[in-house]
């Protein structure tokens, strides 16, 4: 059943659709019909909201609500630390398979080893539209938080809003960091999880996180790529 993404609406037993974006969904990429339920979520409760349609006119859509469903979807507390990478297009492909996978907050900063990307207002509004339909589609219901940011120190990137955090640090070399099927997530209230670009962490970064005693992770022999590795890791520890 097609999940649509409706903020600041009050969702009372009749409503009544009047903007252009969400009309066009309906009428004309779902092409609904009276009768024909839907499901609604503001992206902030873990609610699904389920509606029938009443009415179709060229302006508006009436729905009458049938049921509210109570969701577990969204139970993980992950971070995404991401280095920027050199294309957008990878940009776009974490933020789609992490919304997915259920990261609660992603977070893209420079890195010794970052190509600059300008990422415009337009750009930035894409990537929020990616994530959007990605919990559209994924059936989870909270959109997690994008943030950009530039600083010269990653060791500054953590503010520690919880404090008892699991900090990860993926690293391509195995003598120095530990295998990930040998961590317990489940002691943790939040896991920080930080990627770095194609090349990975400078050793300048790498001693600043072993510094602040973050923990070096490594996959075994296989050396992700930087896109690919917060999908593999968020995964596993949802699972875990």
């Amino acid at each position: 059943m097609q999940r649509i993404y409706l903020q600041n609406t009050k969702f009372l037993n009749e409503i009544t659709l009047t903007d252009k974006e969400i009309y066009h969904q309906l009428t004309r990429v779902m092409r609904a019909r009276v009768g024909q339920s839907v499901v609604f979520f503001d992206g902030v409760q873990k609610l699904d909201f389920l509606y029938q349609i009443t009415g179709i006119d060229k302006s508006s859509v009436v729905l009458s609500l049938v049921n509210t469903i109570q969701k577990n979807t969204d139970n993980g507390n992950i971070i995404l630390y991401q280095a920027f990478p050199n294309k957008l297009s990878k940009i776009e492909f974490i933020v789609q398979k992490c919304v997915e996978i259920g990261y609660h907050k992603i977070v893209f900063f420079d890195s010794d080893n970052s190509q600059k990307l300008a990422l415009t207002d337009n750009k930035k509004q894409r990537l929020e539209k990616i994530a959007v339909e990605a919990v559209e589609q994924c059936g989870g219901n909270l959109i997690p938080e994008i943030q950009y940011l530039e600083t010269p120190s990653t060791t500054n990137l953590i503010s520690f809003e919880q404090n008892n955090s699991y900090n990860i640090v993926c690293h391509t070399d195995g003598k120095d960091s530990l295998s990930l099927s040998k961590i317990i997530f489940l002691n943790y209230d939040a896991v920080n999880i930080f990627v770095g670009p194609e090349g990975g962490f400078s050793q300048r970064e790498i001693q600043d996180f072993l510094k602040s005693k973050y923990n070096l992770v490594h996959f075994g022999d296989r050396i992700l790529r930087c896109e690919t590795v917060s999908s593999v890791i968020g995964f596993y520890i949802l699972q875990t």
